[in-house]
This record gives structure tokens, sequence and C-alpha cells, in this order.
């Protein structure tokens, strides 16, 4: 398991006593497999692109540079909008569920979808709307997203209320069971109804990684979820060189120390695993 996997199971799995779990991490590292080691059986996700236009590039992520994927097409007629598609496989609970995305949009001027749970066939759904976050018809749009920068994303829904954050904090909030899955059981994002009225409200933008849960995610565990992502890709601070001197000097001491160490009281020391949290 990579380090972007251990988090997200720091991040929401922390302790036993929380609701939610990741039933699927997806990192774009050139193709759309879920990350391995979480044994939950998810699917690649499934990348919807008739035009052929979709690729992945090298782009920059908080300071970092790493393999984006750069969904795109054209807004209409909406059988040309490129996206992906989760397939839940029961994975998760169909009232009960959260999607985590880090992603950017092209343009955020009017509406532009985020979240399909209705098979492309209505207009109500999660949008971004004039740069907020919108449950549509539930209220304007709330909160700042930019275009063409990474915003961190999350649709959680407990099968009364779904709930919409950005950057850790609740933007939008609708009383309502509209966002239970479909009996298809398949989710889009970025992509736009294809019947109904309205079915042009998409961008083209950059993926940066997705997280399914099963369960909803509280407000406290939201916040959790945003630290965790932002924490890994902020790179840490260059020491001084005099700091850095006494890190060196620190550590020679410590490897001194251990080499006089008699071997019994190695052998007696139990190893730390990561996988053990």
């Amino acid at each position: 398991m990579n380090r972007l996997a251990v988090i997200a199971l720091l991040a929401v799995g922390m302790t036993g006593a929380q609701a939610a779990s990741t039933v699927a991490l997806y990192e774009f590292n050139g193709n759309f497999d879920p990350v391995s080691g979480l044994g939950t059986g998810a699917s690649a996700l499934v990348n919807v692109d008739p035009l052929g236009q979709g690729a992945f590039i090298s782009d920059t992520v908080n300071c970092v540079s790493r393999t984006v994927f750069r969904f795109d097409g054209a807004a209409s007629p909406s059988t040309d909008q490129g996206g992906l598609q989760f397939v839940n496989a029961n994975l998760m609970n169909p009232n009960s569920y959260s999607i985590e995305a880090y992603f950017s949009f092209d343009e955020v001027t009017g509406w532009r979808r985020i979240i399909d749970t209705r098979d492309r066939t209505e207009d109500t759904g999660f949008y971004v709307l004039n740069g907020g976050l919108q449950l549509y018809p539930s209220n304007v749009g709330q909160g700042a997203f930019a275009a063409d920068v990474y915003n961190h994303v999350i649709l959680s829904f407990d099968g009364s209320t779904a709930v919409a954050y950005l950057d850790g904090v609740a933007q939008s909030t609708q009383s309502t069971d509209y966002y239970s899955l479909p009996a298809s059981n398949v989710i889009s994002l970025f992509l736009d109804n294809t019947i109904s009225v309205a079915p042009h409200e998409y961008s083209a933008g950059k993926i940066a990684w997705a997280r399914f849960y099963d369960g909803a995610l509280d407000a406290d565990e939201a916040l959790a979820a945003y630290q965790a992502a932002i924490d890994f890709e902020v790179p840490p601070p260059i020491p001084e060189p005099s700091t850095y001197a006494l890190m060196l000097a620190g550590g020679a001491a410590v490897l001194l120390a251990v080499r006089r160490r008699p071997h019994t009281a190695l052998g007696s020391q139990q190893p730390l695993h990561l996988t053990s949290l």
C-alpha cells in the first residue's frame, strides 16, 4: 500500500468508531485502477471519452509534480462530454455513502456538473454554480471554487440529507432522498444528464484523485479528510544549514549508539508496521 492509501485510511479509519470506511481510492497514476491493498474488490473507473480527448498528463498539485487525468469533451451534445464512472457493485450502501475528489474545472461560470446519481436522466444534482457548490435545486452556489485550481470536494449522503463540502467546510445542505443510488449502481463524475432539461452544463478539467466511502462522513471526518489530502501534497520545509548540520550530528550519534548496543537488545525489540494501524 502506498503513502496516499495509508493517509486515506488514517484520515477516516484512525479509530474503530468511525462510521465511514474507504472502499476505493484512485490516484490516476497512468491508469484507472483502484489502489491495491484495500481488499474491497472495487473495479477500475470507466473512462467516458467519446471524442478521444482524455489523457494522463503531468501537472503540479500543491507544489508537487504528479500524474493526473485530463477529462475533456464538448458540452453539447451531451453525448460528447468526457468524464468518469464508478460502478458501485454493492461496495457502498446506496443510502449512506460519501465521495471525495480533488480536481479542477476549466470553467466555473454557470452550472458545471460534479456528480450524477441518476444515470444521467435528470437535471437535479451536484454542481459548481458560478464558483460555488450547489446541491440543485436547494440553494445558490456556496464557497469559492476557482477555475484551473485543484479543489477538494466531498459529497456526503445519509439517506435523508446530502451535504457538500469544499476544502473541509460544509457549503450546501439538502434534505432529500434524491441521492440514493440507482439500480444500475453507476455514479458519474463530471458528466451531465443526457436527457431532461439543460443537458449541457459541463466543463472539462483535471482530477488528481478520487475516494469512495461506505457511510456518510460527518463534519469532523470531512475536515480530517481534507487536511490529510493537503498535508500529503505539501512537501516538508527544507532545514536551514545550521539546523541541517545539527541533524546530521544527531543522526551520527544515534547510529554510533545503535552500533554499540548489544545484539540481544536489538533482537528483543519489536518492529513497527504501518499495516498494523
